[in-house]
């Protein structure tokens, strides 16, 4: 379960990271 959870969040990392570069470039 902890783990699950934990590759949710680094997802959600991972996503907001994205969406950022996409928005600056």
């Amino acid at each position: 379960v902890m783990e699950g959870i934990a590759v949710k969040i680094i997802r959600g990392f991972a996503s907001r990271e994205e969406t950022l570069k996409m928005g600056i470039s």
